[in-house]
């Protein structure tokens, strides 16, 4: 008889116990799963339960509101309209309540998902506030801003600016369509027959005509147009004007005399490239910066700047800046009368020098300086004993050339330039350095030397005697392509093409006087116009070597004009001065940025009491 497997029988006896054991675990888990489904089940049950009772009470709410409106709607025609069968009383109050009950949140999201009202009701109420401020004064001043934005806009560029700020052509591109957004116009400025009678309504004080008061005496051939302002109202208006606070900036002068400055010279545009303007600035500004947003057109008139007509109103401005400095006149500030008292202080100016190889040359006041500014009492020294030299002349037999390259020679023994008397009298004691003719000038110079070596690099054939024959792969036309698009100087760009086609035959070097925005645009934008010529040099090149000296130059120049480096401008006016020198040739303006800015710009810190920096790039 076979033996019993006592040990079998014991593991058998133990997988099934385990086995029960788990089978006990999983079911009272199933239990407590079904307990916990149960209670969620009667937990969502009594929240139904509230939210059908929420919602019965909500029912009734609404058929009373309802119920409501019906009987006063029905009150209503009663009253005003027995008869009639219109319900828009009932309407009105309907959206009534639905404003007075709802949210913004939710009136807007409402109203924006319904395309009736953004369609059709939104546009008709939003247009007849539309039509009322196209025809208010405050439409009036914004078209006006936009017409003066960053110099006079002229009538060409504003009907431009109205056309494409308000209209566009249609989908089949035949005629324009008023710009609108879901159906709601933008606003319109005023249109240019509407603006210009507004400005020449606007009071600017006393305007006076160079012809009519400057030009007595003198041929019709020599009479001028133009037209100045008086300076003493002038400037009562620009005190007015800054202490309103309308220019955003707080004008600082601690109960001292309003500083201001007076400037003019000729601008290179115009028929004859002629125009003369004569600016005024207030000092006491808070930023303590001038820029071309500070200056007043105090005259303008198209002649030069050395005619008699000017001669005569520099006499008179004299007059009137003495008159000022002298007396003590009143303004309007918060509806009351205030005292106020100016006193002169700038005459921006032009600065010739000889000798502008010598680089260890300075300027400035002290003992050591090479170049001193020129004293009023000095100059009158020379011109007294000019004046006797003529004399003496005068009794010799010499001919006029004789006599004139004597005087002429003694002048410059005497290291003066003064022959007369100046016509600004003291005042030119006042003058300074002005930076932005430097800018201009220096800006043309290093154009001049780039332009060069574009036309070196392309090597154009003889054959091209038009810009238009020039291949469109050309350095020159990607120069010029650069300078259009990315520099935004078109019109240097223009006249380059006109000079080629006329005068680069001859031989003759690019005649362009740099304005301000020129100035700005290069200086902003000459690696572009470098960049475009580069992938045409050799490596180790000199024309590679000339344009990466050209590429400092430029820099150290921006250097010297930009606002942000004036801390480090003696450096920089430096570093330019000497590469101008070593590399290319000098010039009177480089000693100019070498010497006198820094000695100037020291000059105006230390002397405007607050110790405001001032930069007078704006000046012309």
């Amino acid at each position: 008889m076979p033996r019993f497997n006592v040990a079998t029988y014991v593991k058998e006896q133990k997988r099934l116990r385990e086995k029960v054991v788990l089978e006990n675990r999983q079911l009272k888990s199933l239990q407590d799963e079904i307990s916990a489904a149960a209670k969620l089940k009667e937990e969502k049950r009594m929240e139904l339960n509230r939210i059908r009772e929420n919602h019965r009470r909500l029912d009734n709410k609404v058929r009373n509101l309802v119920k409501a409106i019906e009987d006063l709607n029905d009150i209503q025609n009663e009253l005003v309209q027995p008869d009639s069968t219109d319900q828009s009383a009932a309407e009105v109050g309907i959206i009534d309540t639905a404003l007075v009950k709802c949210s913004k949140d939710i009136l807007v999201i409402a109203m924006s998902s319904s395309k009736k009202f953004n369609k059709s009701v939104l546009p008709i109420i939003y247009k007849k506030s539309l039509k009322t401020y196209e025809a208010s004064e405050d439409n009036l001043i914004r078209s006006v801003a936009v017409y003066y934005s960053g110099g006079v806009t002229g009538k060409k560029k504003y009907c431009k600016i109205y056309k494409y700020s308000c209209y566009r052509l249609n989908k089949d591109k035949t005629k324009n369509e008023r710009l609108a957004i879901d159906s709601c116009p933008l606003p319109r400025l005023v249109p240019y027959n509407r603006i210009m009678p507004y400005i020449k309504s606007i009071s600017l004080g006393t305007i006076n005509s160079v012809t009519d008061t400057l030009c007595y005496g003198l041929d019709e051939c020599d009479k001028v147009t133009g037209c100045y302002r008086n300076l003493k109202e002038m400037l009562i208006k620009l005190a007015e004007f800054y202490l309103s606070g309308c220019t955003g900036h707080s004008i600082t002068w601690f109960e001292e005399p309003y500083t201001f400055s007076v400037g003019g010279d000729g601008a290179p545009f115009g028929k004859d490239d002629t125009p003369c303007a004569w600016l005024i600035s207030l000092l006491n500004i808070g930023r303590g910066v001038l820029s071309s947003n500070e200056n007043y057109l105090l005259f303008g008139a198209n002649c030069r700047e050395s005619c008699i007509v000017v001669q005569r109103f520099i006499k008179m401005l004299l007059t009137d800046i003495r008159d000022i400095e002298k007396s003590v006149m009143t303004c309007s500030h918060n509806g009351q009368q205030v005292n106020v008292k100016f006193s002169f202080t700038e005459l921006p100016n032009d600065m010739k020098i000889d000798d502008a190889k010598n680089t260890q040359a300075t300027f400035g006041r002290g003992i050591e300086n090479t170049w001193k500014p020129w004293m009023y009492s000095d100059r009158l020294k020379v011109v007294n004993e000019v004046e006797k030299l003529k004399a003496k002349l005068s009794k010799q037999p010499l001919s006029d050339a004789t006599k004139k390259s004597k005087v002429t020679s003694f002048i410059a023994q005497k290291k003066s330039r003064q022959e007369f008397e100046p016509p600004l009298g003291n005042i030119i004691d006042k003058a300074h350095v002005e930076p932005l003719h430097l800018k201009n000038n220096a800006c043309a110079l290093a154009h001049r030397y780039l332009l060069l070596e574009v036309f070196e690099i392309s090597n154009l054939p003889d054959s091209i005697k038009l810009f238009s024959q020039v291949p469109s792969n050309s350095p020159i036309a990607r120069y010029k392509c650069e300078m259009e698009t990315k520099c935004g100087l078109s019109r240097l760009a223009k006249r380059i093409v006109r000079w080629f086609n006329k005068m680069k035959a001859a031989s003759k070097a690019l005649d362009y006087r740099f304005t301000g925005k020129d100035s700005r645009g290069f200086l902003h934008n000459f690696m572009y116009l470098i960049a475009a010529v580069e992938p045409f040099q050799k490596h180790g090149s000199r024309q590679e070597f000339t344009l990466h000296v050209l590429s400092y130059l430029c820099l150290m120049l921006h250097k010297c004009v930009t606002l942000f480096d004036l801390v480090d401008l003696q450096h920089a006016c430096k570093v330019y001065f000497h590469v101008q020198l070593f590399v290319f040739c000098s010039s009177s303006h480089c000693l100019d940025f070498r010497s006198c800015c820094p000695s100037s710009c020291k000059g105006d810190e230390s002397q405007v009491w607050y110790g405001a920096r001032l930069e007078l790039h704006g000046r012309s």
